[in-house]
């Protein structure tokens, strides 16, 4: 006679959907790696850390809007309840705002904790406006014991190390994966200082610059969380990735761990994973072949960092910006994901529905476990019809302005007197 499965045997096959594979503690120390930039870098890493991400490109217009927009980790961690909104802030400069005008901008997000009791919400998202010119968004989605703190560092800091390269408008390609270099020897230092731990614990990244003016739109991704965009056809939306997961599975990805130390074996369930062949080192069991983070996988099963960019040029007809974690598309292909959010009136109410569908799927996989889940929606039209209105805006109020002379500075000594054109503010 058969044995039927047990219970857990069952939940723990289903729970293999998750991106880490369960294979021991944290506890082994990582070997010394030979990188003689942390110590030159990690001046520039702590001044990088305090600084305020609107206070790049001071040279933008004077007065222009600016905002960002973003998640912050939980106070209360893994108490949040599962299809909890994880917690955000919102700063900006040039209006007021509120975290509700965010979908007037052309961007919604939803952000929920899925259902895993044992681990706060780690995933993490981003966006970001520079006056007409520039948008940035990004979608994080951390893995591992330390994961939620790996995708906050990553979101708080990848948008300054992009924004500190001045080649981010000449050669935006080149410029990503550059930082994303740069991101992960951040990663290193903030370890070596004791910030968290990386050894096993690591985030993906997904990160685009949005030139709008240009209309032209660059993506830069690790791991699985998916990045698509939709045009109104006459016969329905079309669905275009702009990004392919990275998974371990494919040839060329399984070529790379390999030659790095690694092997990739399927888990028996779902996933191919990645595990080093050395057997003191434990996993890492992960189920993509990319990521920021995850040190031993790095350094001993052919982990890379390095990013795919694409870039992308936005046509009259493209609506809507979809980049989500893993957690949607999960059990979600991108065309089905593309006609949830065509059938929504809002960007909004599309991330929302989204999150909603993915978490239904999940509990019909699974009652017992659901991944977090993070949706963030970009409505192209608007943002673009936002510039127009604002471009046309400041041209009528400068037209109506009336012609002054250049203001100088007075003193008792004419031969001191300075033109303000160019100077720079006065302190």
């Amino acid at each position: 006679m058969g044995c039927r499965p047990s219970k857990q045997a069952e939940e723990n096959k289903r729970r293999r959907r998750l991106s880490v594979a369960n294979v021991g503690s944290d506890e082994a120390d990582l070997p010394d790696v030979d990188n003689p930039n942390l110590e030159e870098m990690s001046g520039t890493i702590l001044a990088m850390e305090h600084a305020d991400v609107l206070a790049f490109e001071k040279a933008a217009t004077a007065g222009g809007r600016r905002y960002s927009y973003g998640s912050v980790t939980d106070p209360d961690l893994h108490r949040k309840p599962s299809r909890g909104n994880k917690a955000s802030k919102l700063k900006s400069e040039g209006t007021e705002m509120q975290t509700k005008d965010i979908a007037a901008e052309g961007i919604g997000v939803t952000c929920w904790k899925g259902q895993k009791p044992e681990s706060p919400n780690q995933d993490s998202f981003v966006c970001i406006r520079f006056e007409e010119s520039l948008r940035l968004y990004g979608v994080f989605d951390g893995h591992g014991k330390q994961g939620h703190h790996v995708s906050n560092y990553v979101k708080e800091n990848l948008p300054k190390i992009v924004l500190g390269d001045p080649t981010y408008k000449t050669d935006p390609a080149g410029c990503l994966k550059t930082s994303f270099k740069k991101m992960q020897h951040a990663l290193r230092t903030a370890e070596a200082r004791g910030l968290f731990d990386c050894k096993r614990s690591g985030s993906t990244c997904t990160f685009g610059l949005h030139f709008v003016e240009e209309k032209k739109f660059v993506v830069a991704h690790v791991g699985d969380s998916r990045c698509v965009v939709s045009s109104v056809m006459e016969n329905g939306a079309r669905t275009e990735e702009l990004t392919l997961d990275h998974r371990p599975e494919i040839d060329a990805e399984r070529k790379r761990i390999e030659a790095g130390g690694g092997l990739v074996r399927f888990d028996g369930a779902f996933n191919h994973r990645v595990y080093s062949r050395k057997r003191e080192i434990s996993g890492p069991g992960l189920n993509m072949s990319r990521a920021f983070g995850d040190f031993h996988g790095h350094d001993h099963a052919g982990l890379s960092c390095e990013p795919d960019v694409k870039e992308y040029d936005i046509g009259p007809n493209d609506k809507y910006l979809l980049m989500c974690s893993d957690g949607v598309w999960e059990f979600m292909k991108s065309e089905q994901g593309v006609d949830v959010a065509h059938s929504c009136n809002d960007c909004l109410t599309a991330s929302a529905k989204l999150a909603e569908l993915a978490w239904q799927q999940w509990r019909h996989f699974d009652p017992c476990t659901v991944d977090d889940i993070t949706a963030v929606v970009v409505d192209l039209q608007i943002v673009q019809k936002t510039a127009r209105d604002a471009i046309a805006a400041k041209a009528a109020k400068e037209q109506a302005a009336p012609v002054t002379e250049d203001p100088v500075l007075t003193t008792n000594d004419e031969s001191e007197k300075v033109s303000l054109e160019g100077a720079g503010p006065l302190v």
